[in-house]
């Protein structure tokens, strides 16, 4: 724990501003120790070194490249780190990096639309040194929708969904419109239905208020031990009575189910209860603001 702080507190007196982030090393080329960036159809990945935010001419290079080979109307910025160093470490300069990006970007005139999301160790794999370099990277994702891209990476056997009056409009016809696992399980919860279990999400209206954890609780409570679950929502709870994230926490622990959680267009206390739920049940995240 004393590490975790020191780290935190080490990073946050050193990191510099956006121009500063966004500014290329000069004079100098990548090391050889710097994993080559990749492209891969709308997406490109531009990996750092150890503890480091650092933009080499290069990596600038491929990001100019990107912003011109793909013309994109709006990109999403994904910064990742290793699982070295404490919590607030890795999620410090997992933004720092994708803050950087989104600096050069808009210092080469992208005048688009940006979502930027820190992940810090929450999608790290790797166990040797050569693969953490693959952790520590920015990906840049090119005309996709947080939530579009959310979906597509935190699959899940099971399926929660907020289907609340906020979530009418263009989130619904997103959800709607997502093609989940064959053999997955979609349910969808609000105030006035409860928890309900569809074959179609084209049968909700979505409406009312937002039992969030009183949902999951009782979804967990009947899944079968070692399943994945996924959580969508784009709000807080308001009418939950029975359950909070402590007691999801617990009871997904002792059925052995992983918890990946979405946030769209939360507020920073629902993102930091999404974000422990997920952590502490071994699931992933994917929380904007």
């Amino acid at each position: 724990m004393k590490k975790a702080l020191i780290f935190a507190a080490a990073l946050s007196a050193t990191a510099p501003n956006l121009e500063a982030i966004a500014a290329p090393v000069k004079g100098e080329k990548a090391p050889k120790a710097h994993l080559q960036n990749e492209f891969e159809n709308n997406k490109l990945r531009v990996f750092y070194l150890t503890h480091s935010w650092a933009l080499y001419d290069n990596d600038n290079r491929d990001i100019t490249a990107f912003k011109k080979k793909k013309k994109p109307g709006s990109i999403i910025i994904e910064g990742y780190a290793d699982h070295r160093g404490g919590d607030d470490f890795n999620l410090e300069i997992s933004k720092s990096r994708a803050q950087g990006v989104e600096a050069r970007l808009r210092a080469i005139g992208y005048q688009g639309s940006i979502e930027v999301i820190a992940y810090g160790e929450g999608k790290s794999s790797g166990k040797t040194k050569e693969e953490m370099k693959r952790d520590r990277r920015v990906t840049l994702v090119a005309n996709e929708s947080p939530l579009t891209r959310a979906l597509t990476e935190l699959r899940g056997d099971v399926y929660l969904i907020d289907a609340t009056g906020s979530m009418q409009g263009r989130n619904w016809q997103t959800v709607n419109t997502h093609k989940f696992p064959e053999k997955s399980e979609i349910y969808t919860f609000n105030s006035c239905t409860g928890l309900t279990r569809v074959k179609s999400l084209s049968e909700i209206i979505p409406d009312c208020g937002t039992p969030l954890w009183d949902s999951a609780g009782s979804l967990i409570k009947d899944m079968t031990n070692g399943k994945t679950l996924t959580i969508l929502s784009d709000g807080g709870d308001n009418e939950s009575r029975g359950y909070n994230t402590t007691s999801i926490i617990n009871l997904a622990r002792s059925k052995g189910i992983k918890v990946s959680t979405i946030g769209i267009g939360v507020d920073h206390y629902t993102k930091q209860q999404l974000v422990t739920v997920a952590s502490q049940t071994n699931g992933k995240f994917y929380v904007s603001n």
